[in-house]
């Protein structure tokens, strides 16, 4: 799921909050108006489209918007209203058990992590890319010196 990176108003370590782009609304009652962000296909890639009601307020990557109607791109900087954000359409990796069956190969060979090289069996814990959709094995730990348990790969 894409997300919107608002820039905190504290001084914290924390400098951006996160916003999942959910219901499409962004909304600034001062100039800027009204500002919406809507899901669009674009060449089988999950996209945005931000539409302002009034676009002179608001500007991506330092240029106003033209006609009210720009089509985002990750790292796209928003400002509007005096608050700025950035535009992420990275998704969150997808952590799972495997099942060979499941997984619709049947008794076609197994996938193999690509940091390990060993083959993944069923029952193992997984994280799926969600860019390349790749499976990983997941590591409990990823300090060298700790002891790893049984099961656990060395990814």
């Amino acid at each position: 799921m894409a997300t919107l990176w608002k820039e905190s108003e504290s001084d914290t370590a924390d400098r951006f909050e996160p916003m999942p782009i959910t219901d499409g609304l962004l909304q600034d009652k001062s100039q800027a108006g009204e500002v919406r962000i809507f899901p669009l296909r674009d060449a089988n890639r999950p996209s945005h489209v931000l539409v302002a009601a009034h676009p002179l307020g608001v500007l991506v990557n330092g240029v106003r918007i033209v006609g009210g109607l720009k089509t985002l791109k990750h790292r796209d900087e928003i400002t509007f209203g005096g608050q700025r954000f950035f535009y992420s359409s990275e998704t969150t990796p997808v952590v799972g058990i495997y099942s060979h069956e499941a997984s619709g190969k049947g008794t076609g060979r197994r996938p193999r992590c690509p940091i390990c090289r060993a083959e993944i069996l069923d029952g193992e814990s997984i994280v799926r890319c969600p860019g390349c959709t790749r499976m990983y094995h997941q590591c409990a730990s990823n300090d060298e010196n700790a002891t790893q348990e049984a099961g656990d790969k060395p990814c």
